[in-house]
């Protein structure tokens, strides 16, 4: 979205990008944000610090933010 503004337009590689669907939004959202905070890999201690401000997150919410992390550390192998 960032990219599309700076562009007055949607870039060619983001034509066919899938929607998240609105209700797994907020599982992105707590995502980026333990991301943002941590400078490696997120940890089972990152996520229940987060937890500790925000409150807790169930088994399938963890377990899909590990599996997001997962995805980015191999994408970013990929890439990098």
């Amino acid at each position: 979205m960032q990219v599309a503004k700076s562009l007055g337009r949607k870039p060619k590689e983001l034509e066919n990008a899938p929607r998240l669907r609105s209700e797994l939004r907020y599982l992105w959202s707590t995502f980026v944000e333990i991301k943002n905070a941590t400078s490696g890999s997120i940890t089972f201690p990152e996520i229940n610090a987060y937890m500790q401000i925000y409150g807790n997150l169930n088994t399938f919410e963890v377990d899909v933010i590990c599996h997001l992390d997962g995805l980015h550390s191999k994408e970013n192998n990929n890439h990098g």
